[in-house]
């Protein structure tokens, strides 16, 4: 599956808004993804084999850009046209035919 994640200390971690939204899903017995029960979308997993750290969905931070990407990681499982994604031809908004 295809993510960005933000690796951050577990102890550094605050959820400011939404708290009571949260709910988690034990996935395997190593980890469990927290994500909000009203739409859906994933906010951060907790792994057993890293239990001082978060693994944030940079895409649920209210600010993703500040957040600059570092290593590329599982990337034998990456899908082949991943990589081609920047030189696609691009839009600032809804193209129009």
């Amino acid at each position: 599956m295809f993510e960005t994640i933000a690796v951050v200390d577990r102890d550094s971690f605050e959820i400011i808004a939404g708290q009571k939204t949260l709910s988690s899903y034990p996935i395997t017995e190593n980890a469990t993804k927290h994500f909000c029960r009203t739409c859906g979308t994933p906010i951060f997993n907790l792994l057993k084999k890293y239990p001082n750290s978060c693994m944030v969905q940079v895409g649920s931070l209210d600010d993703p850009a500040l957040v600059t990407p570092a290593i590329n990681i599982y990337c034998e499982s990456m899908l082949p046209w991943v990589k081609g994604i920047a030189d696609l031809k691009s839009f600032d908004r809804e193209p129009t035919k």
